[in-house]
């Protein structure tokens, strides 16, 4: 299992990796490769990309004073198959934010992006047959602009915090979207904090091009030492433009799926819950729910998914995870998990065992099946 490593192990592949990393007060630098095997049978190795090397560098400049700040973002990457197609990209961007704060409470926030983008494509499949190799650039941009208006009250129990958001974003075309392979943005998710973000792709490889508008409300509650529930309900509307993202995204159609979530701390209870809906007829498509509980020698925690998008090609997934640690002594524990397919009725992940832990160091003795 990985812990605190850069490139995450997927489902059922091992990963190999090295890297480093450097960070200042506002930079951050990092240069990784990577190399995967299949535990799966059916699944051919020579497919799976050698990552060598992905190399990531940002840092972050002061503006003039009421101006925000501007971020750079320098990053490339090359995906290397012993069958198949191989990628190279290379990118370079900057974006602005800011922040200004009007008398009567309204919130604005402008913003804008611009990045440019370099692709090298080998032996890419051609419909009819054959390969094709592709050198080329390309450039994007977008400006937009973030509304809020917060109402507070205070109440003699409860302090109550009313935001209403609204975000309009104008995006410019994609020159070269029908040239490039999609090897970063291949699963996305909206949630509710994509709803607002102006780049919603997780990758480069997908731009979302044209005008959007996102809209939502936010209700907060605070009472005593540690209380603090709060709700959203939000979606987005395409004005103009085309689907760049799959049809279980939520994403896909002009509007958006609704987000609903909401979260709940008591003392050492916490409750989250995230779910999208159907804009036409507010089917849940997907639900997310998670409880945690902590006290001095105890943590456990319970999660509950379930996937109902009819979009989605892998069908209905329903599942249950839970965990717990008990703490034994200052440095030892005692640690347990399952996850539990609710469709197959059968657990596809268990595991029990010991931990050592203290300032500086983490050690696992368990078994996993």
């Amino acid at each position: 299992k990985d812990r605190g490593a850069p490139i995450p192990s997927l489902n059922r592949r091992l990963v190999s990796q090295l890297y480093v990393e450097g960070r200042t007060e506002n930079s951050y630098g990092g240069a990784f490769a990577a190399s995967y095997q299949s535990l799966q049978a059916s699944e051919n190795d020579d497919l799976i990309p050698l990552i060598a090397p992905m190399l990531e560098y940002r840092r972050v400049f002061d503006a003039p004073q009421g101006w925000g700040r501007i971020n750079l973002d320098a990053s490339s990457v090359v995906l290397d198959r012993k069958a198949g197609s191989d990628y190279a990209r290379a990118s370079l961007g900057l974006d602005w934010k800011t922040r200004w704060i009007a008398p009567n409470g309204i919130v604005l926030e402008p913003f804008a992006l611009g990045r440019a983008d370099y692709y090298s494509l080998r032996d890419v499949p051609i419909t009819g047959g054959g390969t094709r190799e592709d050198d080329f650039d390309r450039a994007v941009g977008l400006v937009g602009a973030e509304i809020s208006f917060p109402l507070y009250r205070a109440g003699d129990v409860v302090d109550w915090v009313i935001e209403p958001v609204v975000s309009a974003t104008l995006a410019s075309e994609d020159p070269a979207s029908s040239r490039i392979l999609n090897e970063d943005s291949l699963s996305l998710d909206l949630d509710e904090s994509l709803l607002f973000d102006p780049v919603r792709a997780p990758g480069h490889d997908l731009w979302e091009e044209g005008q959007r508008v996102s809209y939502g409300v936010q209700a907060t509650a605070q009472w005593g030492d540690n209380g603090f529930a709060s709700g959203f309900v939000g979606q987005s509307q395409r004005v103009d433009g085309v689907a760049v993202y799959n049809p279980a995204s939520g994403l896909f159609e002009d509007e958006s799926d609704y987000i609903v979530a909401g979260e709940i701390e008591i003392d050492g209870f916490s409750a989250d819950l995230a779910t999208r809906l159907d804009a036409d007829d507010f089917d849940v498509n997907r639900l997310d729910f998670s409880a945690r509980y902590s006290s001095d020698r105890f943590t456990g925690s319970v999660r509950y998914l379930d996937v109902s998008d009819d979009a989605s090609t892998r069908g209905a997934q329903r599942e249950v995870t839970a965990s717990g640690t008990l703490r034994l002594t200052d440095r030892w524990s005692a640690i347990a998990s399952v996850t539990r397919d609710v469709d197959q009725g059968l657990s596809r992940l268990q595991e029990t065992g010991f931990r050592f832990q203290d300032d500086c160091t983490q050690l696992d003795i368990g078994y996993e099946r």
